[in-house]
């Protein structure tokens, strides 16, 4: 009597193939989580927050353009975020990585489009999943609000163009098109979105019954005229609003432009991307970190891929040779060149250059064309390999993928302990008790952030009054944004902490003691004026008066009213202006007042 056994086809035929998907899909979500938790928000994360929480969601919020980046779609998730959780981070990683999951079935719906339902798409699939390349722009919220959209949207455009150059559908033409539109609402980079389907369409991974390239191309010409309309318009809008911000493209010398492209595509991107690069560079306060690959590492990297990319000529020869190209040629385009010319000070080519989230949004690119080097797309000729190399091949590709991921895992591990964003947290965490714990009576002043939180570059935008707002009782975000006169003014410290404040400056004082005297009830102080234009400085004013007064005080062409209280008494006040006295006068009616001291300076924690 003969048993036959029969396995469920669903183990080994297409359900399976998308069961293991999905299982890698979750286990990289759940690896990334190790890596989020200890990220935090940093520098342009909180002027995005300020903005968002003082601005309405209209064109002047959601057109602005940020260093370069024009991204409405992501401006508006910000403001949805800072009124519904704001400065929430476990909001933002729970946010990040359900975009990272969708990201993930976005390209294993597009690897079983191109390549169909088998497990051999498992291995670029993964490729996505794991590299490291994603890692810091993922842990970063100003960051993953360009990359994360991004990688959903160029592989679900994908999918639909092949469909649509498939069977001719304009159903898929017009969802290629709204991912495009996604991806461009989110990322600068999603402009060339299109050129990337254009190349993939010449190289004749879509579906086509033409055989030149160009042929290829010109038979499926009503979706570059939908994808160019898309692209044309974006780039209008685009330049209108760089051109309203002031910000034009700047030029670096040619040196650290060649400098920056080497150093981003040959260290930074072949190390990457194949698992590297094992070691990390922390910078600022140790809340970010820049890939520093040993020469080894880089070497071994370099070899690795001239080897992959041998390898693809060998068995797909015209597909590989398109796919390679594709993916080189949209690092130069998508990352060398808009950073080199919207972003790279001279003199800073290598940091630069060593910045992992300027190539995060390569990865599904990278995934895709390995695919294209070593397997074969749906509806193209079987490939010129020879037979006899098929076993071994798989046998090295498998032993690839393995030695991918335990790099991967050993370098996210090392960003883990490299990266550490408890000392913004603690910063947070003791603003937000502090504020909330306040009196409405208190008087809370502003100053600006501590610079490991955000660097001077940002100027006003670094202010608490702005940053801290959304944490702040309405009554102390108007003392911190006006900074009225008070007796007894508070101010954060670097922890967070409410202190009193003092005047970091210089304090006046009559020569031989003694107060100013007045003159038609009004006094003249000698001071420094040390900038020569005007700044936001805080002032002390210590004097004696015989019963209540209103007195004004100028700097230049600034003023501000202050109310005297009878007797000997000090007032705390902002003003903005510059030079080389400090008025006090009164209304010549009623008691005299006399100013025995000035400091004048910046507010810090006493």
């Amino acid at each position: 009597m003969t048993v036959t056994v029969r396995v469920p086809r669903w183990l080994v035929g297409g359900r399976g193939v998308l069961a293991a998907g999905a299982v890698l899909v979750a286990l990289s979500v759940a690896a990334k989580y190790f890596v989020l938790r200890d990220a935090f928000f940093r520098e342009d994360d909180f002027e995005y927050i300020g903005r968002a929480f003082a601005g309405s969601l209209d064109w002047e919020y959601l057109g602005r353009v940020h260093w370069g980046q024009f991204m409405p779609g992501g401006f508006a998730l910000v403001w949805a975020f800072t009124r519904l959780a704001p400065y929430n981070w476990d909001v933002v990683v729970a946010a990040t990585l359900a975009g990272h999951a969708a990201a993930g079935l976005a390209m294993l719906r597009m690897l079983r489009v191109v390549f169909g339902t088998r497990p051999a798409i498992l291995g670029p699939l993964l490729v996505f999943l794991l590299t490291p390349l994603s890692l810091s722009a993922l842990s970063w919220f100003a960051a993953a609000l360009n990359t994360v959209p991004l990688q959903i949207a160029m592989p679900m455009a994908i999918a639909s163009h092949v469909l649509y150059t498939r069977d001719g559908r304009p159903a898929h033409l017009w969802a290629s098109a709204g991912w495009v539109l996604v991806g461009m609402a989110f990322f600068v980079k999603g402009a060339l979105v299109p050129v990337v389907l254009l190349a993939l369409t010449a190289a004749g991974v879509a579906g086509s019954r033409e055989r030149g390239p160009w042929a290829r191309v010109w038979q499926h010409r009503r979706a570059w005229l939908v994808h160019g309309t898309l692209v044309a318009g974006f780039a209008a809008l685009f330049l209108s609003r760089l051109a309203a911000s002031g910000r034009g493209p700047q030029l670096p010398s040619p040196g650290d432009i060649l400098r920056f492209g080497r150093v981003l595509v040959t260290e930074t991107f072949t190390t990457t991307a194949l698992g590297g690069p094992g070691r990390w560079q922390p910078i600022g306060a140790g809340d970010a970190a820049l890939a520093a690959p040993s020469v080894p590492v880089v070497v071994a990297a370099g070899a690795l891929f001239a080897v992959l990319i041998a390898a693809g000529l060998f068995t797909r020869r015209a597909v590989a040779a398109w796919s390679w190209a594709l993916l080189f040629g949209y690092l130069v385009l998508a990352d060398v060149l808009p950073v080199a010319l919207g972003r790279l000070a001279n003199g800073y080519a290598d940091i630069a250059g060593a910045e992992t989230r300027y190539v995060a949004d390569a990865a599904p690119l990278l995934a895709l064309c390995l695919g294209l080097a070593f397997l074969r797309p749906l509806g193209a000729p079987e490939t010129t390999a020879p037979a006899r190399g098929a076993r071994a091949g798989r046998v090295l590709a498998v032993l690839g993928l393995a030695g991918f991921t335990a790099a991967s895992v050993w370098s996210s591990v090392q960003l883990t302990g490299t990266v550490d964003g408890e000392r913004a947290r603690a910063f947070l965490a003791g603003a937000r008790a502090s504020l909330a714990a306040a009196s409405p009576d208190a008087d809370v002043f502003d100053r600006r952030l501590p610079t490991f939180l955000m660097q001077p570059l940002f100027q006003d935008n670094a202010l608490a009054s702005r940053v801290l707002a959304p944490l702040a009782k309405p009554v102390h975000r108007e003392t911190m944004r006006t900074q009225p006169p008070s007796a007894d003014p508070l101010i954060l410290d670097d922890r967070g902490a409410l202190r009193p404040l003092r005047i970091w400056g210089e304090t006046y004082r009559m020569p031989g003691g003694g107060c100013w005297p007045t003159r038609h009830d009004g006094a003249t102080i000698p001071v420094r004026d040390s900038t020569g234009k005007d700044e936001s400085y805080v002032v002390k004013l210590d004097y004696i008066s015989g019963q209540p007064k209103v007195v004004t005080v100028r700097l230049g062409t600034g003023s501000v009213e202050v109310v005297l209280k009878p007797g000997l008494h000090a007032s705390t006040f902002a003003i903005t202006g510059h030079g080389e006295t400090l008025e006090v006068t009164g209304d010549q009616t009623g008691a005299s007042f006399q100013v025995c001291a000035v400091a004048l300076g910046f507010g810090v924690a006493g």
